[in-house]
């Protein structure tokens, strides 16, 4: 017959078990099993995260468009020519300075620059920074080039950028297939913007080509890199490396 001396010490060995916790080859165990499921979700993160932020780039460009078809609407047909521009196709936010230049005013040209002097858009909106983007371009406030070596009319007579007529009376699907592949943004990673508050054209702003960084990975390939660009017909689409 057991007495309560044999019920306690019977209890507290019970507890004493069940207290015990893991053996480090129970945790080894575990910790190996955690290192292999980061390892399988690591890899489809960083794909749904490449995604969303192509997305993004994409839609900015496309809300670039949008505001763009605005201007035109407003000037006759043109979008801003090159000389409005500040003839550099690379230009930091409004109101930045080229740091380390004392020569640099408050930026006034670039496409962001008219676009908020003009009020369609406000020239440091988050639309102009693509999410792909590293330094120093996103510190830039732009991160976007643009061209300007058209204009389209609504009739679709298309001008130059020193307001020369080039073509007359374009029918809509010759216009189409002429100028479907005329870029007017994209992403740019080949540039350092012009010295602030200066017209261009500018020698000497080109990143080296070995510090180039394509901003997009492109399909399925780890080696392929593109671009995201902004075409005339307002189509977004992709320059491949």
């Amino acid at each position: 017959m057991k007495t309560n001396k044999d019920n306690t010490k019977y209890a507290m060995t019970t507890l004493n078990r069940s207290g015990h916790g893991f053996t480090l080859i129970e945790l080894l165990i575990v910790i190996s099993i955690l290192a292999v499921l980061i390892g399988l979700l690591m890899p489809a993160l960083r794909k749904s995260r490449i995604k969303a932020q192509q997305v993004v780039c994409m839609s900015n460009l496309k809300q670039i468009y949008t505001v763009g078809h605005s201007y035109v609407v407003d000037f006759d047909g043109f979008w801003p020519g090159s000389y409005i521009l500040g003839a550099f196709s690379y230009r930091q936010a409004p109101g930045n300075k080229t740091s380390n230049d004392p020569r640099a005013l408050p930026e006034t040209f670039g496409l962001p620059a008219i676009f908020d002097q003009q009020g369609y858009m406000d020239g440091h909106d988050s639309t102009w920074i693509c999410p792909s983007q590293v330094d120093p371009f996103v510190s830039y406030g732009n991160t976007y080039m643009f061209y300007a070596h058209f204009s389209v009319r609504s009739n679709g007579e298309i001008r130059d950028l020193f307001g020369k007529k080039r073509f007359y009376n374009v029918q809509r699907e010759e216009l189409k297939k002429g100028l479907e592949r005329q870029m007017i943004v994209m992403d740019n990673f080949t540039l350092k913007p012009g010295l602030t508050g200066f017209r261009g054209p500018f020698r000497g702003y080109t990143v080296p080509y070995k510090e180039q960084v394509w901003p997009h990975p492109s399909g399925n390939e780890a080696k392929k890199y593109g671009s995201n660009v902004l075409y005339v017909t307002g189509h977004v689409g992709q320059k491949i490396k």
